[in-house]
């Protein structure tokens, strides 16, 4: 069977991690790195932090806006920003551990931007407020005062701050490097270190999204999204079976340790800056496992900014759209949390709302699974070896797809099957129906 390195390791990922986490003795954790003094990046990173603010104004449709800064480090500016209207109310996610301050003013002149001669309020208790993980402070109150009540220690545009976070984010990011499978940036150790600390893999290990070909403009861009513990060498197989006459390779290499709306969130703005520069209309996606959460929040993000550019063609290969029930029992029990296990926990908000924006019509959407897996303690017994097929075959996904495929394959085998590869080729071609296919032995 044809195995990569990184399949064999992706199929039991999900499955061990949140057990490994909640129960294995210290020595199972010596293939990482001083993982102890990294207990605090790898805690879950955000908090939130709301409530209401209020003006003196008796106008309720005075409009408000509501940032928040590091109390720490001022010098970074706006951190983020949204806007109310009297009398309404504000909620902030923000990384943790950290302290941060509230401050409001009424844009007067409706550009957004501070000036001394606007009312402006802080939020007095607590100051600062200490954002720790997994936190939810709320009641806060935030009164807008006098103009020169208070003292706003930067100038404040709020037309870029709610970006602000991600636009650091890019700096880290490779965009369109051309580059190989064999690159060693796609190392198994920089792929644990994405997982167990997201933080610290981004500064020197390569993340971003890598061409496999020079460009061309004749040629539909065919990106590839890997899932938890994985790198884009999982797609070997796949990239070696892909029409290159239509088709130019495209692989995303990210720490999947980093909360997946983010993830998402990311791949759609570094897409858009590569579809700035070469001004492609169209591209398609094919993703596995996790990968699939962080492409379909990539989708949504594309249709709610109105990109100027489509999915043609999306593929998911055994995507958890439920969760998985390992994450669960990670959070609850683990002492050290991988952010993204809060995003597929089964509960998570997350999960519930990756539906919410449809899929764009033009988008044809094809859902394959895995059905060969054994007995397990942490996945119901009608499995892939890692995912449920209840999680796989979420009604909603469902409904969206064009077709629905299964496959007898575990959780990494449906990454090097002749039986997927046939009809991932089909799918692409776009030359009719896609036939049958003959189903691989177990060996």
């Amino acid at each position: 069977m044809r195995h990569s390195a990184a399949s064999r390791m992706q199929a039991p990922v999900l499955v061990g991690l949140a057990l490994l986490a909640a129960v294995a003795a210290p020595a199972a954790w010596s293939a990482f790195p001083d993982w102890r003094k990294y207990l605090d990046v790898i805690n879950p990173t955000s908090a939130t932090i709301q409530g209401t603010v209020q003006s003196s104004s008796a106008d309720p449709t005075t409009t408000i806006v509501v940032f928040y800064y590091d109390a720490d480090e001022p010098q970074r500016g706006v951190l983020g920003s949204g806007v109310t209207r009297n009398g309404g109310e504000f909620r902030f996610s923000v990384k943790a551990p950290g302290n941060y301050r509230i401050l409001a003013y009424e844009d007067l002149n409706g550009d957004l931007s501070f000036q001394p001669e606007e009312p402006a309020g802080v939020c007095e208790s607590p100051s600062p407020i200490v954002a720790r993980p997994g936190e939810t402070i709320a009641n806060l109150f935030v009164r807008v005062q006098a103009p020169g009540a208070v003292n706003v220690p930067f100038k404040v545009d709020a037309r870029s701050s709610a970006s602000a976070d991600i636009a650091e984010d890019l700096r880290r990011y490779q965009m369109g490097q051309v580059v190989s499978l064999d690159d060693p940036r796609f190392s198994a150790a920089n792929v644990r270190w994405g997982l167990w600390v997201p933080l610290e893999f981004l500064p020197d290990t390569g993340a971003g999204l890598y061409f496999l070909q020079e460009y061309s403009r004749d040629k539909i861009p065919m990106l590839f999204v890997h899932g938890s513990g994985g790198n884009p060498t999982d797609f070997r197989y796949l990239i070696e079976n892909l029409d290159r006459s239509r088709y130019q390779p495209w692989a995303y290499f990210y720490p999947t340790g980093m909360r997946l709306e983010r993830q998402g969130e990311l791949l759609y703005r570094i897409i858009a800056a590569l579809q700035n520069r070469f001004e492609f209309r169209q591209l398609c996606m094919l993703a596995h496992s996790m990968g699939g959460l962080v492409a379909r929040g990539a989708v949504s993000e594309a249709v709610r900014r109105s990109a100027p550019f489509e999915f043609a063609t999306f593929i998911t290969l055994s995507t958890p759209w439920q969760g998985h029930a390992g994450a669960e029992k990670g959070v609850a029990q683990s002492p050290a949390v991988v952010p993204a296990w809060r995003d597929m926990a089964t509960s998570s908000a997350f999960l519930k709302k990756i539906w919410e924006n449809p899929l764009p019509e033009k988008t044809a959407y094809y859902l394959l699974f895995g059905y060969s897996g054994d007995f397990s303690l942490m996945i119901n017994r009608n499995n892939d070896g890692a995912v449920s097929l209840a999680s796989m075959l979420d009604p909603r996904a469902q409904a969206a797809a064009r077709r629905t495929f299964g496959f007898n394959e575990d959780h990494g085998g449906i990454l090097s099957s002749p039986a997927v590869a046939q009809v991932v080729q089909s799918i692409l071609s776009g030359r009719g129906p896609v036939p049958p296919w003959v189903e691989r032995k177990i060996e």
